[in-house]
């Protein structure tokens, strides 16, 4: 009685580690399958020209025999040359497709190469000397009451690195104090209508605005 009572606890357990088993396999078949087909649709999508000419275009031309399978004339002469007209007919089109898709193919290519010579560098050329103009901006401010004034020199970045642009700043800042310039009593239009826009987008107060006006006009900048 106890070994009979043994097995069926073994069974039981034998029982539900089947369903287990089962029901583990089948989730982790389904998580994996699904994974498989979204890697697959990625890897195809990277270059589906590609992919069309070898699946779907080389598939076709590989099984054409069975595509252009011929019926066996049972029928008048007349109704034989008409067969044979729709089946060369049907040859043509099936190749026209055929060359279609290597046209595309071949332009993408070379398209591909045109695009990467205008990206990559050409190593084999050497570089030249070449003379660059470049504007620089010194400002010259005081941040405390004790008119304690620093001098900030401002580079367009979308010309130099961070390199040159550092280069650039220690080669101008010891010539900055023997720079003189004349003051200049009248304002530059373009400087003016652009700086009134900028006030006039701006959500500051209207008091601060009309401040911000008279001090502009009543500036005085030296001009180098």
């Amino acid at each position: 009685m106890l070994l009979n009572q043994q097995q069926k606890q073994l069974l039981a357990i034998k029982g539900r580690m089947e369903r287990d088993y089962n029901m583990l396999s089948n989730r982790y078949l389904k998580l994996f399958n699904g994974l498989n087909t979204i890697l697959k649709q990625r890897v195809f999508e990277l270059d589906r020209p590609v992919i069309n000419f070898a699946i779907r275009d080389i598939e076709k031309v590989s099984n054409r025999t069975k595509y252009l399978t011929a019926t066996v004339p049972l029928t008048q002469l007349e109704s034989l040359s008409i067969s044979q007209k729709i089946l060369a007919s049907n040859v043509k089109y099936r190749g026209l497709n055929v060359i279609d898709s290597m046209t595309r193919f071949l332009g993408g290519m070379q398209e591909q190469k045109k695009l990467t010579d205008r990206i990559l560098l050409n190593r084999s050329k050497k570089p030249e000397d070449s003379t660059l103009l470049i504007p620089i901006i010194i400002s010259e401010m005081n941040y405390d009451k004790s008119d304690n004034k620093n001098i900030e020199i401002t580079l367009s970045n979308r010309i130099l690195n961070r390199q040159s642009e550092t280069i650039l700043k220690n080669a101008v800042m010891p010539h900055v104090e023997n720079l003189q310039g004349q003051k200049n009593m009248s304002i530059n239009k373009d400087v003016q209508s652009e700086f009134s826009k900028l006030v006039s987008s701006s959500n500051i107060s209207q008091r601060v605005k009309d401040l911000t006006n008279s001090l502009f006009a009543t500036n005085n900048y030296p001009n180098i």
